[in-house]
């Protein structure tokens, strides 16, 4: 009965952990307005499918968001049910975290770091919604599971075949995986080869098949990049240059600053600076380094990530998930160990004391979050864009489609809810320029009313030989947002005849 028992415990727990997570994540989904990326990615998704504009959409965003985006649009295209591709992947992610600390520990390393991670406010916040940080971060823990698992077999298990498709749906989700990848290999050369090529009857075969696999599914950004950029690296030049840092290490002095509570909470940020305390002394100590490979390969992953990360990029809680996940089992599982010697009844207390409160600190993360989602629903600035952008799209009867010009925080958003193309606001001689390229279409100008920023109000009507026409003004607005949300028909003082002649002059 025991034996049975244990067995059905490898399968049932995974199904609770996805199960649950998936019940959580789903009722925390809400119909807040879609945000700057998830706008950016649902209007390529949608311009696949009707034509409609995707300005926002650059070479150095995702085409594997895209995709997903083109998928769920197909079956519908409310906020909730687009935000259910985050559910899944979160409680897939969550599923990978506890496959692989129960791979490498035990189950109650696994039951403590699924705990902590998933009533984590990062992975509460963020998960539920379109976006791409938290999928790929999943992504990424299960490479590193499947990795584990051929190590331990000394090349034996097939399931290295898995890796190279995992690893580029991870990147074609997030450009930005791509370091972390680079780090999982030359780590894992340095921590877990030397010990592996020592195994009894070692199998090589499988690696190089996988190997061939990863290089093929790589291949096509690659062409793509070749092709658009004129060099092999060209996508991701960009994407490093789209960080929008201010200066080299940035985002790591923010990082330090916002441990341990406003990196996840209070059970993710402790553990997290106990998992790195942990891996610097494993490092610099010889005989820690035998004995701990798991810990040290781990904890270097995680520490050498969330350094790189912080040095190229401006800080974001969620572009740190992935290392943040591993500093944090690192530290339960080294926490474990520092305890395994004690009494059996007072470390088995300790768990579930630990559990039982991270689990009470998750009842109030939730309420936190699920709270922040209703505020957000309602939040005045969102909706006043949409309501605005909806104003355009009912006001716009010309088949050729609408033109906007407003300023570039809310152009994406714009974009969605409007179905028009979104222009840079700059000087008199750029406007002309760009409104006889959009000639056909109708034109509007999104002002925010006290905002100081460059925008195409009455300020410049006579500078850019313009007529602006009032349809649509909140009343709601206060200064703190930027003012009354105002929405202009914008025409040219030259009539359209006169617009094309002169276009076709040029």
């Amino acid at each position: 009965m025991k034996k049975i028992l244990v067995k059905l415990s490898h399968f049932l727990i995974p199904c609770l952990i996805l199960g649950s997570t998936l019940f959580i994540l789903g009722s925390l989904v809400s119909s807040q307005p879609f945000g700057h990326d998830e706008s950016v990615y649902l209007t390529e998704a949608r311009s696949w499918i009707d034509g409609s504009p995707a300005d926002e959409f650059k070479i150095y965003r995702p085409i594997g968001m895209a995709g997903f985006g083109w998928i769920f649009l197909n079956f519908g295209d409310s906020e909730v049910f687009v935000r259910f591709f985050g559910v899944i992947f979160g409680a897939v992610a969550l599923l990978f975290v506890h496959l692989l600390f129960k791979r490498m520990f035990n189950i109650f390393v696994a039951l403590g770091i699924t705990i902590t991670v998933g009533t984590s406010t990062l992975f509460l916040q963020e998960a539920p919604l379109f976006q791409n940080d938290v999928p790929s971060s999943g992504l990424l823990i299960g490479i590193l599971w499947l990795l584990y698992i051929y190590y331990e077999s000394a090349g034996k298990s097939k399931v290295i075949y898995f890796v190279g498709p995992l690893a580029a749906l991870a990147f074609y989700l997030r450009y930005g995986v791509v370091s972390a990848l680079g780090i999982i290999g030359v780590l894992t050369l340095l921590v877990l080869v030397p010990k592996f090529i020592k195994k009894e009857g070692v199998d090589y075969s499988k690696l190089g098949t996988s190997l061939i696999i990863s290089i093929l599914l790589f291949v096509p950004h690659f062409i793509q990049s070749l092709v658009v950029e004129g060099k092999l690296l060209g996508i991701l030049s960009r994407s490093g240059e789209a960080a929008g840092r201010q200066y080299l290490g940035e985002g790591l002095l923010d990082y330090i600053r916002l441990l341990p509570n406003e990196l996840g909470g209070w059970a993710l940020g402790i553990t997290a600076i106990i998992g790195t305390i942990v891996t610097v002394v494993i490092i610099f100590r010889k005989n820690l380094r035998e004995n701990y490979a798991g810990l040290l390969w781990i904890g270097s992953i995680g520490l050498l990530n969330f350094i790189v990360t912080g040095l190229l990029v401006h800080a974001e809680a969620r572009y740190v998930f992935f290392p943040m996940v591993l500093l944090s089992g690192t530290g339960i599982a080294s926490l474990y160990y520092l305890m395994r010697n004690w009494p059996k009844a007072f470390i088995n207390s300790l768990i579930a004391i630990f559990l039982l409160g991270v689990m009470f600190y998750g009842v109030n993360s939730y309420q936190e979050i699920n709270s922040f989602f209703r505020t957000k629903e309602m939040d005045l600035y969102s909706v006043a864009y949409v309501k605005a952008s909806e104003a355009i799209r009912y006001d716009s009867t010309d088949n050729n489609g609408c033109a906007i010009w407003a300023i570039p925080t809310n152009r994406p958003r714009v974009s969605w809810y409007s179905k028009c193309n979104t222009l840079k606001i700059n000087n008199a001689a750029t406007f002309k320029k760009d409104f006889r390229i959009h000639l056909r279409k109708d034109h509007y100008s999104i002002v925010r009313a006290t905002l100081k920023e460059p925008q195409i109000n009455q300020d410049v009507a006579v500078e850019f030989d313009i007529i602006l026409t009032e349809i649509f003004r909140t009343e709601n607005l206060s200064k703190l947002y930027g003012g009354d949300l105002i929405v202009y028909r914008v025409t040219r003082k030259n009539s359209d005849e006169e617009d094309y002649l002169n276009l076709l002059e040029k």
